[in-house]
């Protein structure tokens, strides 16, 4: 178990290599993993965050609901604002030359994840997983890629 934890480590440290990785962690499940100080996802994809999930570089709000489409650089501070990342990916925005900083350790709980994108939707820009550590991947079933992301592009 230690060594699929600091493979996830690992990978999310790479950034800009991770997707070469990605499809290795398709058969990982880390239910037993332990979590500690990690905000928990609670399997519901978020529609909307606010400034407490996550820091848009230049955003100048007050706890009101953000867009991450508009950011350049954007900071998650949350699994809501991590799981709203992964919907604004596999609906459509690539992020293309932004860059995504994980601030955070996720806490997936061991619910099925669907890899962020989809056969003609990729996401296209650098994320740093800042030394952080998401635990409890478990992808689901009936996708037909693996990992957190189902294909990257230009990273």
């Amino acid at each position: 178990m230690k060594v699929k934890s600091f493979l996830i480590s690992l990978l999310l440290m790479i950034g800009g290599s991770f997707g070469a990785f990605a499809l290795t962690l398709g058969t990982t499940n880390l239910s037993q993993a332990v979590s500690v100080d990690a905000s928990v996802w609670d399997g519901a994809y978020a529609t909307s965050v606010n400034t407490d999930d996550v820091d848009i570089i230049g955003y100048n709000g007050s706890g009101g609901e953000v867009s991450l489409s508009s950011a350049t650089t954007l900071k998650i501070y949350t699994a809501k604002g991590f799981s709203y990342f992964a919907g604004q990916v596999t609906n459509g925005n690539t992020y293309a030359n932004k860059t995504i900083y994980l601030e955070c350790d996720i806490d997936l709980s061991g619910h099925a994840w669907t890899p962020m994108g989809g056969k003609t939707t990729y996401f296209m820009g650098t994320f740093d997983g800042n030394n952080n550590t998401i635990y409890n991947l478990r992808n689901n079933s009936s996708y037909t890629t693996f990992g957190l992301f189902s294909k990257v592009e230009g990273t």
